[in-house]
């Protein structure tokens, strides 16, 4: 046995599940034999609750079901549903909760509340700064509801609720380091052009080439009046004017997630130009048009990432691992130009 599972066992992965009675949740054992209500406006939730108390059907369950509850205020609870209990006024969402689903996505949109205060986690560097935070919850969006949506009516719901370049609530930052990692997402100097000689030095971005130094105030402005989001609208139309002719390629590392659940490393090729974007290596090679991608997903200074035939890849440079959000960028600029925006 020991012979044949050594030779012929990666061939034949295990289908079933080793486990013991003890293991099973009571709670997938019993049957749906109550009926949860809601009253979201006056905060009541549980399988007591009537319609003659203002309540809501939500949904079948099970006396030891637990509920996940939502609130404006961004407050969430899960609790074991009871006949009547109280989760505080102007509730947004109840709900069945399915401990270990991991297929259900709760959607929530929040925006900044009106004292201003703030959770900031730049995408460009790694340290997290705190302070209270004051959210309102906009809005919840079920699953079905977010199923019914085109992409550009989400592309909307999003901007509209969250983009906000202003400084809110007169939001004073004095971190000492607000321009260290921003050349990860700054990586072309707008003053002299080239690419990747920026970099960030306590609340400077320094051009290397040029000697050019924008310093970054406690607004989070540079000290021209410009945003950070205006400084990369400045790079992203360098880009424009030249994507007919730039053609990007890259030696990358790559992490593969694959089909069975195995994951693969290997060493590649990225190459992207205006018409596709195309990975080679020892072990495979592919091509996609650049009319399939919609969005090249990144993090800033590590690697972009995009699904090929059902599996996830990640490619990471190995020179220059700055150049990511240019990647990134190029296949927004693309997207922009086929939607006429």
């Amino acid at each position: 046995f020991e012979g044949l599972k050594k030779k012929y066992g990666d061939k034949f992965p295990r289908l079933t599940e080793i486990t013991s009675f003890e293991t099973i949740a009571a709670t997938k054992v019993v049957n749906n034999n109550a009926k949860l209500y809601a009253n979201l406006e006056a905060g009541f939730v549980g399988i007591g609750l009537k319609a003659a108390d203002g309540g809501t059907f939500v949904s079948e369950c099970s006396d030891l079901s637990e509920i996940i509850i939502i609130g404006k205020d961004g407050r969430y609870s899960v609790a074991k549903v009871s006949d009547k209990a109280f989760f505080g006024e102007h509730l947004l969402y109840a709900g069945v909760f399915n401990r270990g689903d991991e297929r259900t996505i709760y959607n929530v949109i929040y925006r900044d509340g009106k004292a201003g205060a703030y959770y900031a986690k730049p995408k460009w560097r790694k340290r997290t700064y705190r302070s209270d935070v004051s959210i309102k919850v906009e809005r919840v969006i079920k699953a079905e509801e977010l199923r019914q949506l085109t992409a550009d009516e989400i592309d909307t719901l999003i901007k509209t609720t969250l983009y906000c370049d202003e400084p809110c609530g007169g939001t004073v930052y004095r971190q000492k380091d607000k321009a260290k990692g921003l050349e990860n997402i700054l990586y072309r100097c707008v003053d002299c052009g080239t690419l990747y000689s920026t970099v960030g030095k306590g609340c400077d971005l320094i051009c290397k080439h040029c000697g050019k130094v924008r310093h970054i105030g406690s607004d989070y402005r540079f000290d021209d009046g410009t945003s950070i989001a205006d400084v990369y609208d400045m790079i992203a139309q360098t880009e424009r004017d030249n994507i007919e002719d730039t053609v990007l390629e890259t030696e990358v590392k790559t992490k593969i997630f694959g089909r069975d659940g195995k994951t693969r490393k290997e060493t590649g090729v990225c190459r992207l130009d205006k018409n596709e974007f195309s990975y080679r290596s020892a072990n495979e090679e592919f091509s996609i048009s650049t009319k399939d991608i919609p969005a090249l997903a990144y993090s800033c200074n590590e690697e972009f990432e995009l699904y090929h035939n059902d599996e996830l890849h990640y490619f990471y440079p190995v020179d220059n691992r700055r150049q990511t959000v240019r990647w990134a960028l190029l296949i927004d600029i693309l997207a922009e130009a086929r939607n006429g925006k």
